[in-house]
């Protein structure tokens, strides 16, 4: 499972009331559940910030919480900036 706090401008969304303004969310998960998943990275908290600024960038999000589970272990992976 992966968790998303993320911070953008929706004024267009907001004024435009049109869905092609709007975030899309799902294609946001799925771009992060993919890259995290195909990583060849040694650390969770390498590919989480890999993650973070691909997606950051793809989708024009200007600050993004990412946390990913830590296989095998008790906890969570947090990485988080701007």
């Amino acid at each position: 499972m992966v968790d998303l706090e993320l911070a953008t401008d929706a004024a267009r969304a907001a004024k435009s009331d049109a869905l092609r303004d709007a975030l899309d969310y799902d294609a946001i998960a799925r771009a992060v559940t993919a890259f995290a998943g195909s990583a060849k990275l040694q650390l969770i908290e390498t590919t989480g910030r890999a993650a973070r600024r691909a997606v950051a960038a793809d989708f024009g999000i200007a600050w993004l919480r990412l946390e990913l589970p830590q296989a095998g272990r008790r906890g969570r992976a947090q990485t988080s900036a701007s």
